[in-house]
């Protein structure tokens, strides 16, 4: 259980001194970003009012699950097969000045995890294996920028503001609850029923068919991570040359190696070793400043940790279908390495934890929103 995890090893890498706040183990509430979207195919901006949840997450309170509309047409799986197909990479739903844009991923069994060997692999890793999600989903493009969180949520909690190019920055400094109460505030912007039921600290995804923002489960986030790779990351296996230094990493992730900054606030990187190109100081970077993966999706690896649904457990879920975490937990999952990280964090399958209520500067999200099941 996330009660009995080790020392947190993100405390090893950061011994600066900075805003570092709230990191107690209870839950904080966190925002529904539900935003309607208009359908793909058919250019309507409207939002479904019904969804279904991807993946079989955890349900404190269940609902019954009402028959759901038929989906639109989405390019890149096959509703009959519910795998993916041959067909051209799906459209981008358009950014707004609340959420970035949205990218459709398809049901379908995929493979997660890292292998035996893989280079900078970690006994907490996600092990290797076949996963199904039996819903689509649409994800966000990039991580919550700082203008989007502000346009929602009325303020800028991020550490790194301060300069123009700051608003295209990954908004950082956001509790779990944070994010939680974000999604919500955006479902009911864009008119969606919103995902989670919110009572202070303790959040609920009580109906399966609430087409509102939510945070992406693991199983989720690793899936589009990959976008159907089977390496470390979606551009290929790790040479690990250094403690930061990692060649392959420099085209697709901001990461210790790469990330010099002059930004005002920019931490000191000086004392950093092995890094892929010297730098002196260094910090976030705006996101699309790096290649995307086969799906269309930036900054999944590097730049800021993304917050997942999913209570922390050092056994990860081995549910092949829709798997979504311990029931409960002190720790949430975070995913995706950081602009201050080693290389061996910077990987598809890394997975590690934080405290629901912590705020730090590595720690942003990426919402995602549910799409109906197609039936039989």
């Amino acid at each position: 259980m996330a009660d009995d995890a080790p020392d947190h090893p993100l405390d090893r890498l950061h011994p600066v001194g900075g805003p570092l706040l709230g990191l107690g183990i209870g839950l904080a509430p966190a925002a529904v970003i539900g935003a309607g979207y208009p359908l793909l195919g058919a250019g309507i901006g409207c939002g479904l009012a019904v969804a279904g949840l991807v993946g079989a997450r955890r349900v404190e309170v269940s609902a019954p699950v009402e028959e759901a509309p038929a989906l639109p047409v989405i390019p890149g799986w096959s509703a009959e097969r519910e795998e993916p197909s041959s067909a051209p990479a799906p459209e981008v739903i358009p950014e707004s000045e609340h959420r970035p844009a949205l990218i459709a991923v398809a049901p379908g069994v995929h493979v997660i995890g890292s292998p035996e060997g893989e280079a900078g692999r970690l006994s907490w890793d996600m092990p290797r294996r076949e996963v199904t999600l039996t819903r689509g989903y649409l994800i966000a493009e990039t991580p919550v920028t700082q203008a989007q969180y502000a346009a929602v949520m009325g303020r800028n909690p991020s550490y790194f503001q301060g300069t123009p190019e700051d608003a295209r920055r990954p908004v950082e400094q956001v509790s779990w609850l944070d994010t939680a109460t974000y999604c919500n505030r955006l479902s009911e912007l864009e008119g969606l029923k919103e995902a989670y039921v919110i009572k202070g600290t303790d959040v609920r995804w009580e109906d399966p068919e609430a087409g509102g923002y939510r945070l992406p489960t693991e199983a989720e986030w690793e899936v589009a991570a990959r976008a159907g790779a089977t390496t470390a990351t979606y551009v290929g296996d790790l040479d690990i040359l250094g403690q930061r230094n990692a060649p392959i990493l420099d085209a697709i992730a901001w990461y210790g190696g790469n990330s010099g900054s002059a930004h005002p606030k920019a931490l000191d990187s000086s004392g950093w070793e092995g890094k892929q190109h010297p730098h002196t100081q260094a910090s976030t970077h705006p996101v699309k400043g790096k290649r995307p993966n086969a799906w269309g999706l930036y900054d999944m690896l590097g730049n800021v940790y993304e917050w997942t649904w999913d209570w922390y457990a050092s056994t990860p879920p081995t549910a092949e279908a829709d798997p979504s975490g311990p029931a409960r937990g002190g720790w949430r999952v975070i995913r995706g390495g950081s602009f201050d990280d080693n290389a061996h964090r910077v990987r598809a399958a890394f997975r590690i934890w934080w405290s629901p209520g912590g705020r730090y500067w590595v720690l942003g999200f990426r919402p995602v929103r549910s799409t109906p099941r197609v039936r039989p």
